[in-house]
């Protein structure tokens, strides 16, 4: 569930960072990723069939780059209904 939250917070990252600030291997958290995805949890944005290349109109030009490491995560609908239950059965 962390994973989920960490992505449903800002949805771009490098998975280095995110594999730093959950204590656990890269090959781990590629597993993790792929467990997410095949649940529906989450999908890959490829920012390169959405950027424009005019960095001026998008926050995250500056780190889309294929040369960057920075991955885009976004969170589904079933994903942000997890949460929100997670979050609920937590009260």
């Amino acid at each position: 569930m962390r994973l989920l939250k960490i992505i449903s917070k800002k949805g771009l990252y490098s998975r280095s960072k995110i594999a730093d600030e959950l204590r656990i291997s890269i090959s781990m958290l590629n597993g993790l990723l792929d467990q997410l995805i095949r649940m529906k949890y989450i999908v890959k944005v490829n920012m390169a069939d959405k950027c424009s290349g005019n960095c001026k109109s998008c926050s995250s030009c500056s780190c889309c780059s294929s040369n960057s490491g920075i991955e885009f995560w976004k969170i589904t609908d079933k994903g942000k209904n997890t949460l929100e239950e997670n979050r609920n059965l937590s009260i």
